[in-house]
């Protein structure tokens, strides 16, 4: 009886051993890498092995995008990397936070702001300026109330 208690716990264990739990992640060594993959990534070449699969993925994803963009939109993702590199990490922490707020948005409230920001960067620069520096004399209670009341303008509008 005690060597098939000692069965149940060693078959699974030398089955685990052999093929590897479901949830253990594979990662792409830097050599298997494309050269063109490799070219895009170089930046990451010294640290891409100790990457997650996961973060992995999602750079290869971004390569795979990076290659198939015409010269005029590689400069402005490259101005955009730029920009982001030289962040302060206050900034940087504000920005992921905005981009996760847009993440849970609708589709429907996504296209509404969409629009809104093309109609703002239609106005002159010294408006925009003016309504910005507006918004930021503005304390938090100020500008909900502000937002709502252009929501309901927009509501009587359409």
């Amino acid at each position: 009886m005690k060597t098939i208690n000692k069965l149940f716990v060693i078959i699974p264990l030398c089955i685990t051993a052999l093929l590897g739990t479901p949830a253990q992640a594979e990662t792409t060594p830097w050599h298997e890498l494309s050269d063109s993959q490799q070219t895009i990534l170089k930046p990451l070449q010294s640290k891409w092995d100790s990457l997650t699969e996961d973060r992995q993925r999602k750079l290869l994803k971004g390569a795979e995008r990076f290659k198939s963009m015409t010269p005029e939109q590689r400069k402005r993702a490259e101005k955009r990397f730029q920009r982001w590199k030289n962040m302060p990490p206050e900034q940087k922490a504000r920005l992921k936070e905005q981009f996760k707020r847009w993440k849970k948005l609708s589709p429907v409230q996504r296209e509404k702001l969409k629009k809104q920001f093309k109609r703002f960067k239609t106005l002159p620069p010294e408006k925009r300026r003016a309504l910005r520096q507006q918004w930021k004399k503005l304390n938090p209670q100020q500008r909900k109330a502000l937002r709502e009341q252009l929501r309901q303008q927009r509501s009587k509008n359409n």
